[in-house]
């Protein structure tokens, strides 16, 4: 059963879907006088470029709306930046059902407050904050995407080889030093260490929820603040600085070779189950991103993919235009087969709520295909 090949869609499939769910679209938002979708099919691109693309096209879909046009728009296509705008669109929409909600002066102020949206925040103190949450988050994001079984089993030895110099105290040169290398710093570390692993956990169990590692980088910033605060002055003073060099990591390998082995293992084991899109940066840039654009939303601003279109009688289920979200697609060619040999290997990639997938895949169904199912608005913009 669970081999059982999913059903996959040719590009004809997919428009004659499309085309009957915009057929259906323009019957319950115009009557029965809406014009013939033959006759007006049209859809509104939004093109890339980051922050500044996603600022323009902010300002030419606010003159549209203002002119009835967006309305009538059957598609809303975008990439990148461009997804960002088209993201507000859609999640706003959901929420408040009426065109008439959308670039509201709330809504417009905190885009502008949010300009710089990686640090946030009008005051000194509050840019210093998020300056330093996001200098932690950008550490711990980089750790976790570098771990590896190699670096794991580095990360490991050395953490041992630690926390035995530092259980002799063979670090710091006065008994108050030693009480704090004994006492205090390994509990400190401790703390910090359990943060990053429950931290890693939490990405990998709750791939696309918004504001985890947001919190997460708070408590570890908070953790590190306290930490050095309490440090420097006795690490300054006291601290031996080529202690932890000699010995390692051999030495410990050959103190417990079962041990290492059995680390290793686990190591590698662990490699099957880590995901980029889990422990990347990218976590924490989609995070702001969706602060940003999707604070207005409210309860929409995490919604799945398949969940912009409900096929069912309400009608705020079928007020926004169908979105059609654009990605780029690089398939790997190890077998060396001509079909796609060169440029053939790269091709856009569709992410919309009735189906996924490009020409050169075959697309699949957003609503049952695993992955794509639990896909969210932020993840896919």
């Amino acid at each position: 059963m669970l081999n059982t090949p999913r059903k996959t869609y040719k590009r004809e499939d997919v428009i004659l879907d499309e085309k009957r769910l915009l057929e259906e679209r323009r019957r319950r938002l115009f009557g029965e006088r809406a014009p013939a979708l033959e006759d007006s099919l049209f859809g509104i691109a939004l093109s890339g470029g980051g922050i500044r693309s996603a600022t323009i096209n902010l300002g030419f879909l606010k003159v549209l709306n203002a002119c009835g046009i967006l309305k009538k728009a059957d598609y809303l296509s975008s990439v990148s930046g461009g997804g960002y705008t088209a993201s507000y669109i859609q999640a706003k929409l959901k929420k408040e059902g009426s065109y008439e909600a959308l670039f509201s002066g709330r809504d417009l102020h905190h885009l502008r407050s949010y300009g710089n949206y990686l640090v946030p925040g009008q005051s000194t103190w509050s840019k210093l904050w998020n300056g330093l949450v996001l200098g932690v988050a950008y550490v711990y994001s980089w750790a976790m995407s570098m771990i590896s079984p190699v670096l794991l089993i580095i990360v490991v030895l050395a953490t041992y080889r630690l926390f035995d110099l530092l259980s002799h105290g063979k670090w710091f040169k006065s008994d108050a030093a030693e009480w704090y290398g004994t006492s205090v710093l390994p509990k400190l570390l401790l703390v910090l260490g359990v943060l990053g692993l429950v931290h890693l956990l939490a990405n990998l169990v709750a791939k696309y929820a918004l504001g985890v590692s947001r919190r997460f980088n708070q408590f570890e910033a908070f953790a590190v603040v306290l930490g050095l605060f309490f440090s420097l002055p006795v690490l300054l003073s006291r601290l031996s600085p080529n202690a932890i060099l000699p010995g390692l990591p051999w030495e410990v390998l050959q103190d417990r070779p079962s041990l290492y082995l059995l680390i290793i293992f686990g190591a590698i084991l662990l490699g099957f189950f880590l995901n980029p899109n889990a422990l990347s940066f990218h976590r924490f840039y989609r995070n702001q991103l969706a602060e940003a654009f999707l604070r207005g939303a409210g309860d929409k601003r995490n919604m799945l993919l398949k969940d912009l279109y409900k096929q069912d009688g309400d009608k705020s289920n079928w007020m926004n235009p169908y979105p059609l979200i654009n990605t780029c697609l690089n398939l790997q060619n190890p077998s060396g087969d001509d079909k796609f040999k060169g440029a053939k290997a790269s091709d856009y990639f569709l992410l919309s709520p009735r189906f996924c997938g490009s020409k050169l895949s075959g697309y699949v169904e957003t609503a049952t295909y695993p992955g794509y199912s639990k896909m969210t608005l932020p993840a896919a913009t």
